[in-house]
């Protein structure tokens, strides 16, 4: 019986410097046929290790395939097969040690070090797995989209169970290498969750639908003592039946992470975001001067968060954000991504903000690819949304900005509150659009401003403005 020993790789040859010496002592030991292979992501993509599992399985020969972690060194007493089985999880305990042998001080090893030491629970399917050639091909391989490391294993494992295989567990101990323990951390484990929380819709996406370009390096393998060596990138997902990614994707910014719509491909937001870019960020740069930490920010009109989020971050951990979504859809959005950046400061709301305590009636909208930032509240035919005031608030806290952002509905903001901003004088920052409200007239706000001593300035092409107490106006 052959075994092809499979170690997806990247960068970490201190490890392999290790491995390779130590499994071929172990397989003259155990008197194995081996085969190693190196699978060896070359480009400097998010690092895919269920993908590269997937290229060595097309090279490989053994009857046994053997999808092996570099920084896993088998001790004696781990066997890689029994007969009776299709899946073979050789390991059952793990000891952490140094790169010279010794053991790790637990407080220097990874967080589930216990867990590993007392023994690998049922749902363990990573470090060292086994099975036939005949028992991967049921599963269609590893999903390739997973990026990083974590979670696709859990996958895999789905993938297994979903065929219908058996599965049993070996009675071995693993000594592991040190390597940092910060994939929990990694944007890459953020999108693996989603993608794990919608397998089952990406259940047919894995090897037999998936083009790489791969090439052998000899080079490599004769000066690592390994049998072949491939390197391998540019993957491509074919599409096998109208396949769509799972959703909804995530997007990075420099302050922050962001959940995203779906196809939201004509929402000025979103695709901003997805881009990697700050939204208005004229706009967001006078947040940054005049919110004060400590005190409160009232974000109305919040839509996905991309103000909140950075509010919450300049008021600080004492400060408050008071955020006002009236859409549903857009509502859940922006209370992902107040959970997705652990903020403990921001209270979110799904209402509308209006001059009395109230109903309003939103306009439909097609959430699959409309602009979600442009909904009207003068619908008949859309949800209904409570409506509230801002003067029924009951703050306690100095308001250093109040933003209101409500689509022609502003007047009835301003209208609502008086109070509020008579007793705390906060920074306004609001849209004034060419097409004011006919039940209003059409000066009202900058009347209602320069009634209370407010100088008002534009700030960007979009009909953004910025209004300032005179006696914090460092302009004039």
């Amino acid at each position: 019986m052959k075994y092809s020993i499979i170690i997806p790789f990247r960068d970490r040859f201190e490890h392999l410097k290790v491995l390779i010496p130590h499994l071929r002592s172990f397989a003259k030991r155990k008197n194995l046929d081996v085969e190693i292979i190196i699978s060896e992501q070359v480009d400097d993509n998010h690092l895919r290790r269920g993908a590269l599992r997937n290229e060595g399985v097309r090279i490989s020969t053994g009857d046994i395939l053997v999808f092996h972690d570099v920084d896993y060194l088998p001790n004696d007493d781990v066997d890689y097969w029994t007969d009776s089985s299709d899946v073979f999880r050789a390991i059952q305990r793990v000891e952490f040690i140094t790169m010279v042998g010794t053991p790790r001080p637990e407080n220097e090893t990874p967080s589930g070090y216990r867990t590993f030491k007392d023994g690998i629970d049922d749902n363990f399917f990573g470090g060292v797995l086994c099975m036939t050639r005949k028992a991967f091909n049921k599963t269609n391989g590893y999903n390739p989209l997973y990026q990083g490391w974590g979670l696709e294993d859990d996958d895999f494992r789905e993938r297994i169970y979903r065929a219908g295989l058996k599965v049993e567990s070996g009675k071995g101990t693993f000594l592991a290498l040190p390597h940092p323990d910060s994939f929990k951390n990694d944007e890459a484990f953020r999108y693996n969750s989603m993608l794990f929380a919608n397998k089952e819709k990406i259940a047919l996406v894995g090897m037999s639908n998936t083009t790489v370009d791969v090439k052998l390096n000899q080079e490599k393998s004769e000066k690592y003592d390994v049998d072949k060596w491939i390197e391998v990138t540019n993957w491509e997902v074919v599409n096998p039946l109208d396949f769509e990614l799972p959703y909804p994707q995530l997007s990075k910014l420099d302050y922050g992470y962001f959940t995203l719509l779906p196809n939201a491909n004509t929402d000025h937001i979103h695709k901003a975001v997805v881009a990697g870019n700050r939204w208005e960020p004229e706009v967001l740069a006078l947040c940054e001067k005049y919110i004060k930490p400590n005190t409160t920010v009232i974000d109305v009109g919040a839509n996905m968060g991309t103000f909140t989020v950075r509010f919450s971050q300049l008021v600080g951990p004492k400060g408050t954000v008071i955020a006002f979504e009236p859409q549903r859809i857009i509502y859940q959005q922006l209370c992902a991504n107040i959970f997705l950046n652990n903020l403990r400061n921001v209270q979110a709301h799904q209402l509308a903000i209006s001059n009395m305590e109230s109903y309003v009636t939103l306009t439909p909208i097609n959430y699959d690819g409309g602009a979600p930032g442009e909904v009207r509240v003068d619908g008949d035919s859309g949800e209904q949304v409570p409506c509230i005031s801002l003067d029924s608030l009951n703050i306690m806290n100095d308001i250093s900005l109040l933003k209101i952002d409500v689509e022609r509905y502003e007047p009835y903001v301003f209208d609502g509150a008086k109070s509020l901003i008579e007793k705390y004088r906060p920074v306004i920052l609001f849209e004034l659009t060419t097409l004011p409200l006919p039940e209003w007239p059409a000066d009202y706000i900058l009347h209602f401003l320069y009634q209370r001593e407010y100088n008002v300035y534009k700030v960007s092409e979009w009909g953004d403005y910025i209004a300032l107490p005179q006696e914090k106006d460092d302009n004039s």
